[in-house]
């Protein structure tokens, strides 16, 4: 079970733009990060390469050029000889490799390539400086004249000289099999250093492109701190962009969250994105990426469990209550396992009856509370959730009545704040379903009956 499918990480990873097979393969087998050193070491790779993501085009045409030659040097490590397909590849990546190596001049380390100007000169006597490959007269010092007498044969009228040609050709296919198991030979000692080179180029391709996003994006590098969870500016890039297109601004927001956390507000005003956003910004730092925010202090889990609603138990076939709880069955297994865990529910307990639903969102409340290293973040319309007063009170503002009070007709979107903030004291839940559906054009006499039946139970 994947717990943070659904928060928006495959539209990130989709904006990756890597150049090689190595670094696509890369991006897709990506990790999940769990220790504060790999991550730190993730940062400081994209950090080596900021400049240089800055102004790409020196590398990127490089780069591009590379093949994934990982198949020909499993079979020169295994003793095979190599065809000329295979050493094209091999001569081809050695020149690629000493022409970004000449690019990258003094670098960190991580992506130092070694010298590969030997496999260079094996693979190229004449000098040429091309990436193709074919068995020249200069590897062997008998072909320069058995290739000569082959071309006489063929022009020749003869018929016993073109049988002749056809004797002299066996020779010198014999001749080019040696030249092959001798390359193949001397290049098996370089196995090693072509196989270290070719990591390399996938890790140089992949923190480059997510170099490049950091710039595209305004990702930030945030601070690593023991039990933080607190933003400025964080944003969702995928919503970002679909209201960019519509000359609309994403609303960010900047919080700190305590361990128990609770956020409420009406219907659409934005509970499940703000959630998703933050499962999203977990789930980009734990894989080494930076975070869509101006700052930001996060803290690594285990695990992080993220729970958005039917989509899930959709496509895990289940019915939307089994969904709620196999992700609790989760969470619960991390507390009582004693491993650190971020847990991010919206609306728990929404797919049972009214009766049981608050029972069960107050007992998940009460239990992954109760996890050392642990944080969990709830969305709710329960008002039973505010028994537990231990928790965190956050509040999206919702609908903005001045903004209402005006005659201009406008998008729904216009009229809704989604700033979240921390309340103290709760005052019951807003009650703007059809203010919201009035604005969306719901029948006028529809809701005068909705109305009056809201008056009823008050």
């Amino acid at each position: 079970m994947n717990l943070s499918a659904g928060c928006g990480f495959d539209y990130i990873k989709g904006l990756v733009e890597t150049l090689t097979p190595m670094g696509r393969k890369r991006l897709y087998d990506i990790s999940f990060l769990t220790e504060r050193g790999r991550i730190e070491m993730e940062y400081d790779r994209q950090e080596d390469l900021k400049e240089m993501a800055a102004n790409p085009d020196k590398v990127v045409s490089i780069i591009s050029r590379f093949r994934d030659i990982s198949a020909t040097l499993e079979n020169l490590a295994a003793g095979a000889v190599l065809d000329d397909v295979e050493l094209f590849e091999i001569k081809s990546f050695a020149i690629w490799n000493e022409k970004l190596r000449e690019r990258l001049g003094d670098c960190p380390g991580w992506m130092r390539l070694l010298d590969l100007s030997t496999v260079i000169d094996l693979l190229d006597p004449e000098k040429t400086g091309l990436e193709s490959f074919y068995i020249s007269d200069l590897f062997d010092g008998s072909l320069p004249e058995l290739r000569r007498k082959i071309a006489q044969c063929q022009r020749s009228d003869d018929p016993h000289d073109r049988e002749r040609a056809a004797d002299l050709l066996e020779m010198n296919a014999r001749v080019e099999s040696k030249v092959r198991a001798r390359l193949s030979k001397e290049l098996e000692g370089f196995s090693d250093t072509l196989s270290l080179s070719l990591n390399r180029v996938g890790d140089i391709d992949l923190t480059l492109a997510k170099a490049i996003l950091n710039e595209r994006l305004k990702l930030a590098r945030p601070s690593i701190v023991e039990d933080a969870f607190s933003f400025e500016g964080l944003f969702n890039p995928e919503v970002a962009s679909v209201l960019s297109e519509k000359n609309k601004e994403f609303q960010s927001y900047s919080l700190s969250l305590r361990r128990l956390a609770l956020v409420i507000g009406g219907n659409m005003t934005g509970k499940s994105l703000f959630l998703r956003t933050l499962a999203l910004a977990q789930t980009m730092f734990q894989h080494g990426f930076f975070v869509p925010a101006k700052e930001a202090s996060l803290t690594p889990y285990d695990r992080i469990v993220y729970y958005s609603g039917d989509h899930q138990s959709f496509e895990n076939g289940l019915s939307s209550f089994a969904g709620e709880v196999e992700f609790l069955k989760e969470a619960v297994g991390i507390v009582s396992r004693g491993e650190r865990g971020l847990f991010l529910f919206d609306e728990i307990g929404k797919n049972t009856n009214p009766l049981e639903g608050p029972a069960f969102l107050l007992a998940a409340m009460e239990y992954l509370g109760r996890g050392n290293g642990c944080r969990a973040v709830f969305s709710s319309h329960y008002e039973e959730a505010l028994e537990n007063r231990e928790i965190q009170m956050l509040m999206v503002r919702g609908l903005d009545h001045e903004k209402l009070a005006g005659r201009e007709r406008r998008d729904i979107s216009f009229y809704i704040d989604h700033t979240v903030q921390e309340i103290d004291e709760f005052c019951g839940f807003p009650r703007e379903g059809t203010v919201i559906a009035r604005l969306l054009g719901m029948d006028d006499d529809f809701l005068k009956l909705v109305e009056k039946h809201l008056w009823r139970k008050e």
